[in-house]
């Protein structure tokens, strides 16, 4: 019985620790859901709900400042969308 709580909570905490935890890893997982369209900071903090508004301004604008989003609009009608390269 031990064991098989052990392995649940094992599994409980790899999935907690899961995921990006880099602007750029978080970028670039974005990319896969956002990419066909363009998004805004909201639709952006929809896949990373752990993450605060913040930390998801800061990573749009690392995203338009390294080239890999185009920035369109200003303020709250801010939008982004992705470069891609052909």
């Amino acid at each position: 019985m031990d064991d098989l709580i052990d392995q649940a909570l094992q599994l409980f905490a790899e999935t907690i620790r899961s995921g990006p935890y880099t602007p750029a890893g978080r970028l670039q997982q974005a990319m896969s859901h956002l990419v066909a369209r363009e998004f805004s900071r909201k639709d952006y903090l929809a896949l990373f709900p752990r993450i605060s508004p913040s930390t998801a301004s800061r990573d749009l604008r690392r995203g338009v400042e390294s080239g890999m989003l185009q920035k369109i609009g200003q303020r709250t009608l801010t939008r982004y969308r992705y470069i891609l390269d052909d």
